[in-house]
């Protein structure tokens, strides 16, 4: 009876020598986030040591595990699959002892349990698949929502609680711990907490709330609503654009922006459009200080809006500081005046409201945010706070899109790239979000009323002729060759002067400066500047964009 009891414990002993690893685990360190969607990202960093040199060895990662993938320095790395467990062989060219660190990244499978308080989330941080000692474990594990109590972490033999033997921090939804004493071999370490429920989504469910549905259905209302009545109210006839070399009668450089898209009047290129006329001369002295002078009254032959300004800015006295009270006071009705007798001219009575239609836009881009930021929340703490802080977000975004697109014939606008940049940011965020239908709905929406609205209401067919000639004229600043410049300016000496304010105001500028190239000009009659004389024509344009950024208060 001795003997066979004697050759049973042999054999033991030969089977536990034979299945043993070729290694012991110094320390395991697990880093785990779980997500809503149940699936946990793991990444092990391993320190591995050798009692004597081996050239090919496995580690396990563990069960239920995807897109894995390890690394080692000098290691060949082959995964593969065994009683449903994931294993990593690591192939060296030479033999190796010591130590060896090891980084394993994957996915794992987590459950989760309805209750009554809550839902119970188990992960399972470490495998009972090692075969060896593992003698230091410290984790930390991200968890989708702050847990209600503190979790429990089990051993594998016996699914005893391991919190005599751990010391564990938690903050919010982070909790780490390091376990002393490390684990046995065939030893486990999982973790359960207890969750809010719709923390995990449970097998069925969607990460979505009721609030996806009605943004949804918001969204479609709001479009089609926006489509009726821009139909009804905003609908023009499609613009005949033909180049013209002059603009039109009564058109001067401070309104041309406001009719190509809506910008703001410039009361600075109003006042230099009045020293090309004769009204005034404009100085500036070394100091940077800017004097008006007044050299004839203003007549009827100007607008009344005009002369009403005109008087505002000299009172009873022939001089006037750029940026003086009188100057701001001005330029302050000049936003008002300007506006308004536009609006007459140029729409019927009853068009509709542009802003209404903008409105429309940017609620419906406001909304496909929200729906997208619902989609990537899942259930965080606190998620209709962030919920109520991504409409206005998105509203914004949605409105810098629409002004870009109105602005597109402003070269140097910054709004152009800014509205391309919301314009991918909004792409990106509809696709990660899983509502990119509703996004793509919503920026539709949001370019079409950009286009539509640009250039105002609904409008008369005087006020679409008119359009058509500033249109073209426009058109003129943006391409005229510098043969038709040259010609321009041997009929007229001044032309440049009074061309560049149009074109500055056009948002071209720059470009229309620079046609010039060398050309020789006259000195400017009614500006008089330190160190201007003999100058070409594009540093005329830097010192002109220099004084009206000076002018436009």
């Amino acid at each position: 009876m001795r003997k066979i009891v004697f050759f049973l414990l042999c054999c033991a002993l030969l089977c536990s020598v034979a299945l043993g690893a070729d290694y012991t685990v110094s320390r395991l360190s697990v880093d785990a986030t779980v997500k809503d969607s149940g699936i946990m990202s793991v990444t092990q960093e391993i320190l591995l040591s050798f009692p004597s040199p081996v050239r090919q060895i496995t580690i396990p990662l563990g069960k239920d595990v995807t897109d894995a993938s390890v690394s080692a320095h000098g290691a060949e790395i082959s995964l593969f699959s065994r009683d449903g467990g994931t294993y990593a062989t690591l192939t060296f060219a030479d033999d190796i002892s010591g130590e060896l660190p090891v980084t394993a990244i994957f996915a794992q499978g987590t459950t989760a349990q309805d209750g009554e308080d809550g839902l119970t989330s188990t992960a399972v941080l470490v495998s009972s698949l090692w075969e060896c000692k593992v003698e230091r474990v410290n984790f930390t594990v991200v968890y989708p929502s702050q847990p209600k109590a503190e979790p429990l972490f089990l051993g594998g033999y016996d699914g005893q609680d391991l919190a005599d033997r751990l010391t564990i921090a938690s903050k919010g939804q982070v909790v780490s711990g390091v376990l002393r004493g490390g684990l046995r071999d065939r030893d486990s370490l999982t973790a359960q907490a207890l969750l809010p429920k719709g923390a995990i989504l449970l097998p069925g469910e969607s990460g979505r709330s009721i609030l996806t549905l009605v943004c949804a259905i918001l969204s479609v209302v709001l479009t089609i609503f926006g489509g009726v009545y821009w139909f009804k109210t905003l609908r023009n006839k499609p613009l005949r654009v033909q180049a013209r070399t002059t603009a039109p009668e009564s058109l001067t450089p401070g309104e041309l922006r406001f009719l190509l898209c809506g910008g703001k009047i410039s009361f600075g290129l109003l006042v230099c459009y009045w020293g090309v006329l004769g009204y005034l001369t404009i100085t500036e002295n070394s100091a940077g200080r800017i004097l008006l002078r007044k050299c004839m009254d203003m007549g009827t032959e100007r607008r009344e809006e005009e002369r009403k300004l005109f008087s505002v800015l000299f009172g009873t006295s022939d001089v006037c500081e750029g940026g003086g009270s009188r100057y701001c006071r001005a330029a302050e009705l000049s936003q008002k005046a300007f506006p308004r007798y536009w609006y007459r001219r140029l729409y019927e009575k009853r068009t509709g409201a542009p802003v209404v239609l903008t409105a429309v836009a940017v609620c419906v881009c406001a909304l496909a945010v929200m729906a997208s930021m619902d989609g990537i929340l899942g259930a965080v703490n606190a998620k209709w706070l962030y919920l109520l802080i991504s409409f206005p977000a998105g509203g914004f975004m949605g409105w810098a899109l629409i002004c870009a697109i109105r602005r597109r014939v402003l070269r140097d606008d910054i709004w152009v790239p800014f509205g391309a940049v919301c314009f991918l940011a909004l792409l990106l965020l509809g696709f990660s979000g899983g509502a990119f239908l509703l996004m793509v709905l919503a920026l539709a929406t949001a370019i079409f009323v950009g286009f539509a609205t640009t250039y105002g209401g609904k409008k008369t067919p005087t006020g679409m002729d008119f359009m058509e000639r500033t249109m073209g004229f426009a058109r003129f600043l943006r391409h005229a060759e510098p043969r038709h410049l040259r010609q321009m300016l041997e009929r007229d000496g001044q032309y440049f002067y009074s061309a560049l304010l149009y074109a500055i105001s056009g948002g071209v500028g720059r470009s229309f400066a620079r046609r010039f190239g060398d050309m020789k000009l006259e000195d400017c009659q009614w500006l008089t500047m330190a160190k201007r004389s003999g100058l070409r024509a594009y540093a005329h344009y830097v010192l002109f964009s220099d004084l009206l950024r000076k002018l436009d208060v």
